[in-house]
């Protein structure tokens, strides 16, 4: 990249005493790491790019390669995303490392176990659109437990409400396996985190009260009791 067209914020000095990374993984860790805080995507990737533009005989090859690093890095809890324009930042927990960690292998599972929260996973999967009456019938399981995991996997994006019940999404992944779903304290907030058993991919989000979550099942018992 020639001089002229680096940013004004960069000047060339910068990377005459940094080392050149030919690990496109490597470059933009490092770059996260050197950030010390949230920084702008287009920031970010210009920088990590400077590192190991040999990597790739085509520019746009790399910046496709850095998206797919950080929602794989976002996925797995490494490093958080807020913002629009996205800012990332690496987890306080991780920034120790000169390396990013590399990915879990993928776990051998038995067969899935026939819980109720298994069945009810597995009804969605195969039904792909439902009420709450079709799901209960399908996956022989209790009012409760069926509205507290439509509940929590339309907040993380699995399901999406219709006018009459629910629709999966494209948007994450359906695997075997129902994924592992409790709540926790992250950082002092208390969340709702749904973890891949098979990838590890988190998601997490706020937790519901209890009392809200009460409201939520009597508004939907009333209005789904007859299918809507």
């Amino acid at each position: 990249m020639a001089t002229s067209a680096l940013p004004r914020f960069w000047p060339p000095q910068h990377w005459a005493a940094r080392q050149r990374l030919a690990d496109p993984a490597e470059a933009l860790w490092s770059e996260l790491r050197i950030a010390r805080g949230a920084i702008d995507v287009v920031e970010l990737t210009i920088r990590a790019i400077e590192h190991c533009e040999d990597a790739f005989a085509i520019r746009g090859d790399a910046f496709r390669r850095f998206d797919q690093l950080l929602d794989d890095w976002v996925a797995r809890g490494l490093v958080t995303v807020t913002g629009h324009p996205a800012r990332y930042d690496l987890v306080r927990e991780y920034q120790h490392l000169r390396s990013p960690p590399p990915p879990p292998a993928p776990r051998a599972l038995p067969f899935p176990k026939r819980t109720q929260q298994q069945r009810l996973w597995t009804a969605m999967k195969v039904l792909r659109t439902f009420d709450l009456p079709t799901l209960l019938m399908a996956a022989d399981a209790n009012r409760r437990a069926a509205l507290d995991m439509v509940r929590t996997l339309e907040r993380g994006g699995w399901l999406r409400a219709t006018a009459n019940g629910w629709t999966t999404t494209a948007a994450r992944k359906w695997g075997p396996v129902v994924p592992l779903m409790r709540r926790q304290i992250v950082s002092g907030v208390s969340v709702m985190r749904v973890t891949d058993r098979l990838t590890g991919a988190i998601v997490d989000f706020p937790a519901r009260s209890y009392a809200a979550r009460a409201r939520g099942q009597d508004n939907s018992s009333n209005s789904l009791a007859d299918g809507g």
